[in-house]
């Protein structure tokens, strides 16, 4: 960006507008919108759907509430950067490149500037994010709405409602994983019964020399095989997602509502994870007042230009100036 821009406007004036960009949080925004566009278009080839998503290109003057901000983003963002968090704190505890402080940042930066990017981008950009009132108000509404259990209500009111429409999408996977077993097994076992039966023959012979070998020329013990399920699916929410697309097979059945029940408790972890390093910054002195200067700083800059356009136009009108009203109007655009 920096030799891009140099060729048009020499190299001083480059590096000075590549400095603004980021003290104006431009990578934050950019990498934002970017996890936005390859999340729905990931969503969109794998199972289809395709409709409007909003990647935050408006100028937001309201304030939006914290449930409202994972409603929209949880799936998107949130989730995918605590993951990614742990795997980088996984690997600095269990990697002997760890150990060496300035190689493991200089590798790992740009996956922790994601991972900051994608959380807490949404409340740097959100007008009076980071104002600690908001912030205490915006936990229990986000908590009320964790814990509603409305019937009837909507997305916007009760977790259940919003939980069952964000896995809408997975409803085809589902249905594709159960046309293709009955096809298969429709196709092998009444019509080529035999070649059906020595398919099953083979996978079971395979599974179990497999484990035999691994008895008896390894130190290999049963439990072995279920930490390496363990690892395969290393968290809950790993099973979680699984029930989701086995959500045709599970709802009639008791243990749906014990997947419901977990995905709440790890929606709320998710919740809290996130509005950890929210409530720090709001408890900073002075961290509201820089993000209001950053969010509305062109129109701070715009006001005294317009209170003497005003006054031009007072003037030439005839009226008589109020000074009470040029000052509301300054205070007004300076706010």
């Amino acid at each position: 960006m920096i030799v891009e821009n140099s060729l048009e406007h020499g190299f001083l004036p480059a590096v000075w507008d590549f400095l603004t960009m980021q003290f104006q949080l431009a990578s934050f925004f950019y990498t934002f919108s970017m996890g936005t566009r390859a999340h729905f278009f990931g969503r969109t080839i794998l199972h289809g759907g395709a409709k409007y998503q909003a990647t935050g290109r408006g100028f937001v003057v309201q304030h939006k509430s914290f449930a409202e901000n994972y409603r929209l983003f949880a799936r998107s963002h949130f989730v995918k950067a605590i993951e990614l968090g742990v795997i980088l704190i996984v690997y600095a505890a269990n990697s002997d490149l760890a150990a060496n402080t300035f190689v493991y940042i200089i590798m790992t930066i740009s996956c922790w500037f994601l991972v900051v990017s994608w959380i807490i981008s949404p409340f740097l950009f959100n007008p009076s994010g980071f104002d600690w009132l908001k912030t205490v108000y915006d936990f229990e509404g986000f908590m009320n709405w964790i814990w509603y259990r409305g019937v009837l209500a909507k997305a916007d009111q009760s977790w259940e409602t919003w939980w069952y429409e964000e896995q809408d999408h997975l409803r085809t996977t589902a249905v594709g994983i159960y046309v293709s077993i009955s096809y298969a097994q429709d196709k092998f076992a009444a019509k080529e019964h035999i070649k059906y039966r020595l398919t099953q023959l083979i996978v079971i012979t395979l599974t179990i020399l497999v484990i035999v070998l691994l008895l008896k020329l390894t130190t290999f013990i049963f439990l072995d095989l279920v930490s390496s399920l363990l690892a395969f699916i290393p968290t809950g929410w790993g099973l979680i997602c699984i029930a989701q697309v086995l959500r045709p097979f599970l709802q009639s059945t008791v243990v749906w509502d014990t997947v419901a029940s977990l995905a709440r408790l790890y929606d709320m972890l998710f919740g809290v994870i996130v509005m950890a390093p929210v409530a720090f910054l709001s408890w900073l002195p002075g961290f509201q007042s820089m993000q209001t200067r950053i969010l509305f700083n062109h129109i701070q800059q715009g006001a005294p230009d317009i209170s003497y356009s005003y006054w031009q136009k007072v003037q030439l009108t005839g009226k008589e100036y109020s000074s009470t009203g040029s000052a509301k109007l300054t205070f007004d655009y300076n706010y």
